[in-house]
């Protein structure tokens, strides 16, 4: 595909790519789930009531089992078959209005205190009453993941949530993460395409899918997925064409490539954004081989800023290629 240029071009072009993921911070993955109560949501990122505090989860990691609690009890208490998640009210009642031992309140407050290990058993009391409570899976996530350390014992309760709640976009993104980390990414991608369609709102799930099978090099299965969530909205739309067109330009697919990357352009946006995107332009194309229009380019993007010495160097760089 670059008939029109040499070995060394294939390398400046492996360089140009590298730069791209730095200029963009091209996160195929997560975010990472913070302490905010952010991943505390009904749908879009917006958090319920009873927020996690940043400072929470403040206990050091340990190995040995919180009181009360061993490996049965925690799976049993993830794994109880999800009929649709609730969420407790201030007095610590259920919407069915069930008294409860603890409320979440109490528990959240114990974790601040640095007593996750007792707030751990405290949740595993609940969650045998309201295995469904978002809120309480969630916490109990996030000791397991902060204070434990142990991204595959939070894995079965982030799962539980996402099959109730498929629209919460932090629950996704942190279960991708500990596919990666855990090595278990083909079955996790297995469980996100098993969540029926009917109980999703948004593209968030079939975003997560896609640039997740960018990550992986299948860049041309993600096209399918990212052209859903597309469709469905949810995720920034910017942020899909983005990681479509890049699906587009890893998969051959160039002209589509390019045509994504000028659409996204028209936009406009920031000038560290544009500059990241008239880069993709140029790599993809180098990658058609057509060396005038990469210069071109380039060129136009220094007659607005001629003092920008990246693109300076791209320019000779480019500009020397034989």
């Amino acid at each position: 595909m670059k008939s029109s240029t040499s070995a060394a071009s294939d390398f400046f072009l492996a360089f140009v790519l590298f730069v791209i993921m730095a200029l963009t911070g091209y996160i195929v993955l997560s975010m990472g789930l913070e302490r905010t109560g952010a991943i505390h949501s009904s749908g879009k990122g917006k958090p319920i009531e009873n927020q996690v505090p940043q400072e929470s989860h403040q206990g050091k990691p340990s190995d040995s089992p919180p009181p009360g609690q061993n490996d049965s009890q925690a799976e049993a208490a993830a794994s109880t078959p999800n009929e649709g998640l609730s969420k407790q009210d201030s007095a610590g009642k259920t919407s069915d209005n069930k008294d409860v031992t603890h409320s979440i309140q109490d528990i959240v407050s114990t974790v601040d205190q640095g007593q996750w290990q007792v707030a751990e058993a405290m949740l595993l009391e609940y969650l045998k009453l309201h295995p469904n409570d978002e809120q309480a899976l969630v916490e109990m996530a996030m000791i397991q993941l902060i204070d434990k350390r142990d991204s595959l014992a939070a894995k079965p309760y982030l799962e539980k949530v996402a099959l109730g709640n498929p629209n919460n976009e932090s629950v996704i993104n942190e279960l991708l993460t500990i596919y990666e980390e855990t090595n278990t990414y083909q079955e996790g991608l297995a469980f996100l395409k098993s969540i029926p369609n009917e109980k999703r709102n948004s593209g968030i799930v079939d975003y997560g899918i896609g640039s997740a099978l960018v990550g992986h090099g299948d860049s041309e299965g993600a096209v399918e997925y990212l052209y859903r969530a597309l469709d469905q909205g949810g995720v920034e739309r910017a942020t899909v064409q983005e990681t479509l067109a890049d699906a587009f330009l890893d998969a051959g697919r160039v002209d589509e490539a390019i045509q994504g990357y000028i659409e996204l352009l028209d936009q406009g946006g920031s000038t560290e954004r544009q500059r990241a995107l008239n880069v993709k332009v140029v790599t993809a194309y180098l990658d058609r081989g057509d060396q005038d229009l990469a210069v071109e380019t380039v060129r136009e993007w220094l007659r607005e800023h001629p003092q920008d010495e990246f693109m300076n160097d791209l320019f000779k760089d480019i500009s020397s290629l034989e």
